[in-house]
């Protein structure tokens, strides 16, 4: 049986220049994916049809690595799920979601984190609403810099900000499962 996290959480840091990730390698994979058009849902009123499917990277593994190391929660294992991309065009901008399915619980993430793959010169926010059962609506923003992770929650609601760049934000997604004892 999976048990849903109840503690809200993010976390977010910048990936280590010397930690050498290729933007542009990761850039082109993901507009070249996106071509196929294999979104995370087929509901087109879901935020999630923004996400797009994409086939692993061993970058990807590079940056999960990364931030295992720095990650110093109680959790004995967490693998790495699955990969989407999120590709944000001028005047665009992505719903408030989560990523939870309260009819099939078993197939949610536990945690996700996006990676800031390429932005323009005025920087996106991703906005989470952290209700802490004494303020309604309650929002605490972070910049969306180039080389930054934002690690959080399946069930965390957030959005992404409008993004008013004539070049598009790209958004690398990886959700991860926390490994259980059988």
């Amino acid at each position: 049986m999976k048990n849903i996290l109840t503690e809200s959480f993010y976390w977010s840091d910048n990936i280590h220049k010397k930690l050498k990730i290729d933007n542009n390698l990761l850039v082109d994979h993901i507009l070249i994916s996106n071509r196929k058009n294999l979104s995370y849902t087929d509901n087109k009123f879901n935020p999630l049809n923004q996400y797009k499917h994409l086939d692993y990277l061993n970058v990807a593994g590079r940056i999960f690595e990364y931030i295992m190391d720095h990650f110093t929660a109680n959790i004995e294992r967490v693998e790495l799920n699955k990969l989407f991309s999120i590709v944000l065009n001028k005047g665009q901008s992505l719903d408030k979601h989560n990523f939870l399915d309260h009819y099939n619980l078993n197939h949610n993430p536990d945690f996700v984190c996006h990676y800031i793959v390429k932005t323009g010169p005025i920087n996106s926010q991703i906005i989470f609403n952290v209700d802490d059962n004494k303020e309604f609506n309650k929002t605490e923003t972070l910049e969306l810099n180039q080389r930054r992770f934002v690690f959080f929650n399946c069930g965390l609601n957030h959005k992404i900000s409008k993004n008013v760049n004539d070049e598009p934000l790209i958004v690398l997604t990886m959700t991860f499962d926390k490994v259980r004892r059988t």
